[in-house]
């Protein structure tokens, strides 16, 4: 992969932990350190502990809600933090 992410914390989002093992060893291959959040969660503010110290929010469409979505969005917004 030609993508270099330099160490960076990258958040997954997902549900339930889909395919998080295969979604993390492709953060990990582009040289990112990945963290798994819960996006069905519903909660903001779990959400936003989860977001508030990462660098990116990858969110994995086919596994997140439309709700869930949003929070990311709102707390990535909050914090600075790429979505």
């Amino acid at each position: 992969l030609k993508v270099d992410l330099k160490g960076q914390k990258v958040g997954i989002a997902i549900g339930n932990g889909q395919n998080g093992e295969i979604l993390k060893a492709t953060v990990k291959a582009c040289n990112g350190d990945p963290r798994l959040i819960n996006a069905f969660t519903g909660k903001s503010k779990k959400i936003e502990k989860a977001v508030k110290n990462l660098d990116m929010v990858i969110m994995i469409k086919s596994y997140a809600n439309h709700p869930s979505s949003w929070s990311l969005a709102k707390a990535c917004k909050k914090y600075g933090v790429k979505f």
